[in-house]
């Protein structure tokens, strides 16, 4: 058996192993890194230590909304520690062994611990640490978008689409430069 704690992420409810998880926070005012992967939001101030903050929908190419319910939880797996931000932590439940399932294909790298089935949808169990070395490889961006079809994937702007977008159309241009519509 297993003791799992059920978060959402987009809409869409996932779990990380309880023991992984040692705090569920209000979301704690977090600093922009520039030029780390698109996973990382941040690094926030926990209890005197700076930890990195991860947006997990990044592996689908989305951002989480950050709102008045979302939470932060505090994932320590070994000597990796970083706080993830959620739509909101669900609460932790019991998976019994016949519940479990292996994830039905071959893992590029050990990203997810398993899957469970309920009320006729997969819910991933997700190996925080393995996601966030892993983030940028594109075996495992693909494997997470096919594994949630119910999370639409975006394509990701590059630079160069988003100035051609803003050539293309004169009200863009003007949202971009003045910030205004």
């Amino acid at each position: 058996a297993a003791d799992v704690v059920e978060f959402s992420l987009l809409g869409t409810r996932h779990a990380v192993p309880q023991e992984e998880m040692k705090d569920d926070l209000a979301v704690l005012p977090f600093i922009p890194v520039p030029g780390t992967p698109e996973i990382v939001l941040g690094v926030a101030e926990l209890r005197g230590e700076l930890l990195p903050v991860l947006d997990l929908a990044a592996i689908f190419g989305r951002r989480s909304p950050i709102g008045k319910r979302s939470r932060m939880m505090h994932i320590v797996n070994g000597a990796f520690q970083a706080l993830v931000v959620t739509d909101e932590v669900a609460g932790n439940r019991h998976l019994p062994v016949e519940s479990q399932r292996q994830v039905p294909i071959a893992l590029p790298h050990q990203v997810l611990y398993g899957c469970y089935l309920e009320a006729g949808m997969v819910r991933l169990i997700l190996n925080v640490e393995s996601l966030a070395v892993h983030f940028e490889k594109t075996s495992v961006r693909e494997l997470m978008a096919s594994l949630s079809p119910d999370i639409a994937v975006q394509p990701e702007l590059t630079q160069e689409a988003l100035e051609h977008a803003a050539q293309a159309s004169p009200a863009a241009e003007t949202v971009h430069q003045t910030g205004e519509a």
